[in-house]
């Protein structure tokens, strides 16, 4: 999926320079002055529709050449493969955010317009990893808390006067707080352990972040 999301980046901006060589720019239509609704797609792990990440937003046209967005962003995963008989295992993720960018168009020729921008956001989350087994079972879930903020690049194609698909990259730094806690009950006993560990903290960097914006002007 990383891979498409980049080929067509990379076939949007070279089509948009290749536009940027006629001779006049076009000029703005009055209802990009207002808002507008969108939505975030960042893309499925299989057809089996194990993994999404996607979110609904807003923006609003704060200068000539500058808008602010939010959006609110959900992200799940599971993984739950085939086990022999009496084995089990199963992962589940979820996520929940909210983001602000601040973008800056570059230029507009044709239907295409170039853009770049830096933005915050804030998310909190948990994942459950759970196995079972003749011997017992496992449970480990873990609560975690991060801020990012991100630098992004972008180019916008225009389908209608008031419609647009939108090609991003984001390239983020963050902090992230993790807790976890874990559960183990032995067989036949039925014995349960419960252990909490110390909380983790630490920084990362998030270099693989593609995807696409649909936006609907108000």
């Amino acid at each position: 999926m990383k891979t498409v999301f980049s080929s067509l980046l990379f076939s949007l901006f070279f089509i948009g320079t290749v536009s940027a060589q006629t001779p006049a720019p076009q000029t703005e239509p009055d209802f990009l002055t207002g808002k507008g609704l969108l939505f975030k797609f960042d893309g499925l792990a299989n057809l089996g529709l194990n993994s999404f990440s996607g979110g609904v937003g807003l923006k609003y046209k704060i200068g000539e050449e500058a808008w602010l967005r939010h959006i609110v962003i959900v992200s799940t995963s599971r993984y739950n493969p085939k086990q022999s008989v009496g084995r089990e295992t199963e992962y589940f993720n979820l996520n929940l955010g909210l983001s602000t960018d601040y973008i800056i168009d570059m230029y507009k020729r044709n239907n295409l317009k170039p853009y770049y921008g830096a933005g915050f956001s804030l998310s909190t989350g948990l994942t459950d990893n759970y196995s079972k087994n003749p011997s017992g079972e496992y449970s480990n879930v873990a609560n975690y808390y991060s801020a990012e903020i991100v630098g992004l690049v972008g180019i916008e194609y225009f389908v209608k006067d008031n419609i647009s698909l939108s090609a991003e990259y984001q390239l983020g730094a963050g902090f992230s707080y993790t807790e976890n806690k874990t559960e183990m009950t032995s067989k036949p006993s039925n014995e349960k352990t419960k252990t909490f560990s110390i909380p983790t903290r630490g920084f990362y960097l998030n270099t693989s972040s593609f995807g696409l914006v649909a936006s609907f002007y108000l």
